[in-house]
């Protein structure tokens, strides 16, 4: 009986987490800089499960940091008064065991927009996403999962 506890024990130790982060802050001119923080090996295990080859982040190599950049725009992104934000991707880099894109865009700060991100859903069931979003005097934060793709922020 003790073996077994102990085995059960072990697995919910041993479970991956499934996490993104997206750090969306604004400033009152409406300039807005996102941080999109993913863990690398599930980014890798993404590239190569809708490429079925082979994929290494390797940020020195432009191909690389390209693609990797094309899985997180077509699966993130933001819109205001039914139009989408042009987000600029900045930078793509390494932070240990994850790959942080940083963006900027403008946005209106006295509309309503709302945020979707659909980043890994097709691998894991658990996926999780959260959202942070700080605006000039207001910090909230939202759950995105694969039933609940977009967050609604006022």
């Amino acid at each position: 009986m003790l073996n077994i506890l102990s085995f059960v024990i072990s697995l919910m130790f041993f479970h991956p987490l499934h996490l993104g982060v997206i750090h969306f802050n604004a400033t009152e001119a409406g300039q807005v800089t996102i941080n999109v923080k993913v863990f690398t090996d599930d980014l890798e295990n993404a590239l190569i499960h809708n490429s079925n080859s082979d994929f290494k982040m390797n940020y020195d190599n432009v191909d690389a940091v390209k693609d990797a950049s094309q899985y997180i725009d077509s699966r993130f992104d933001v819109t205001q008064s039914g139009s989408e934000v042009s987000l600029e991707l900045l930078e793509v880099g390494p932070r240990r065991d994850v790959t942080i894109f940083k963006y900027t865009a403008t946005i209106d700060s006295d509309v309503a927009f709302d945020v979707c991100c659909s980043i890994f859903y097709e691998l894991f069931n658990d996926q999780t996403n959260l959202l942070i979003v700080n605006l000039i005097d207001q910090e909230d934060g939202y759950r995105l999962s694969s039933r609940k793709t977009c967050a609604h922020v006022e």
